[in-house]
């Protein structure tokens, strides 16, 4: 690793290190057409950087297998509590305990398959996906997924960041909440799609989700991630992503997501980001694939003049921040892939006065 803390300005440690994440998911039928899964999940890999914290200080090039900030230890947690059973031929239902709903029906991994996957694929949590979906934390809620035709599909999602906990500003509809649709067009050779997304999401005064964030895609840089101390936060979120597979060996995906945040009682902000990937399957062997990604995190491009977010009265990021990322996951066999892979970040924190971070990453799935 390379580069400084962006609060401090000094370097950040150089160091190797080595951690772990653990995935165990039990699935269970009551009738062969439904599905309960519990996943638990021990981990200790530490995040680099979070808002205003961590090694790096920012969430910028965060990696994608980090420990929840709750639990970072290998404490072992259900991870996620859900049943899925089908109403009618084309539509499917997912009530979670614990979990979100987007991730869980494939609302978003099915859009670039090649860059989303647990513990495989894109090594940064950006290049898996638009922001627009990472607002969503984890929590209780219900999914719904409904086929039109085999072109078109709709997902519903509602989740409640903190609907266990029945104090003040929490439960499941007084408190944090995501709720989101997309559609999504998938070409009859399954070699084209297009997802359009919508998600509405509102944080109360002083909450924080499952994963310690209060606000914000917990990517990007931390203005973007940033609210008024003591205010509630509102956010309108939009995406748009597509994914061609040109041939068997090459596929492209993009996207774009906007963001508008309202700080209620004090003002409005946007938040934009954007990110193009190309996806190499089978690169010098079968099984195999090779990733690389270009693309803008969350970035705070506008904000009221009489909104301090931490850096000033109206003051928004004033430098684009890109992240490039690549990596090669080689598939030794069924059941171990090794994946090299490097995230590099230029100008962070959306700041052209921090030099560039450098992440390289060594990633070895086992999977039974």
């Amino acid at each position: 690793m390379a580069g400084n803390n962006v609060l401090t300005k000094k370097p950040a440690p150089h160091n190797f290190t080595l951690g772990d994440y653990v995935n165990l998911k039990l699935n269970t039928s009551f009738n062969g057409t439904d599905q309960l899964r519990i996943v638990l999940t021990a981990d200790n890999i530490a995040s680099l950087g979070r808002t205003r914290s961590g090694i790096l200080g920012t969430n910028d090039g965060k990696t994608s297998d980090n420990a929840s900030p709750l639990f970072p230890n290998n404490e072992v947690i259900a991870s996620g509590v859900r049943y899925r059973y089908l109403l009618g031929s084309n539509t499917a239902i997912n009530v979670f305990a614990q979990s979100d709903g987007a991730f869980e029906l494939g609302l978003s991994g099915s859009i670039s398959p090649y860059f989303e996957g647990s513990a495989a694929n894109g090594i940064s949590r950006y290049s898996r996906r638009n922001m627009v979906y990472n607002y969503g934390d984890t929590g209780a809620g219900v999914a719904i997924l409904h086929n039109f035709s085999n072109q078109f599909q709709l997902g519903l999602q509602y989740t409640s960041i903190n609907g266990n906990n029945p104090t003040e500003n929490n439960g499941l509809f007084q408190g944090r909440y995501v709720a989101l649709g997309q559609l999504l067009y998938s070409s009859p050779n399954k070699n084209f799609r297009l997802a359009l997304t919508y998600a509405n999401t509102y944080s109360p005064p002083n909450t924080t989700g499952l994963s310690g964030t209060n606000f914000g895609p917990a990517i990007g840089s931390n203005l973007a991630n940033s609210t008024v101390a003591g205010r509630a936060t509102l956010g309108n979120l939009y995406g748009a992503a597509a994914f061609y597979r040109i041939n068997p060996s090459l596929a492209v995906n993009g996207w774009v997501g906007y963001s508008a945040h309202r700080y209620l009682g004090s003002g409005d902000a946007d938040v934009w980001d954007w990110g193009v990937g190309l996806s190499f399957p089978d690169l010098f062997q079968k099984g195999s694939l090779g990733g690389i990604f270009v693309g803008m995190e969350p970035k705070l491009t506008s904000l009221s003049p009489n909104v301090n977010l931490g850096a000033g009265n109206g003051v928004a990021d004033k430098d684009t921040s890109l992240h490039i990322e690549g990596f090669y996951q080689y598939q030794a066999n069924d059941n171990i892939a090794i994946t090299p892979g490097v995230i590099w970040i230029t100008a962070p924190d959306s700041d052209a006065s921090n030099p560039d971070s450098i992440v390289v990453w060594l990633r070895t799935t086992f999977r039974f």
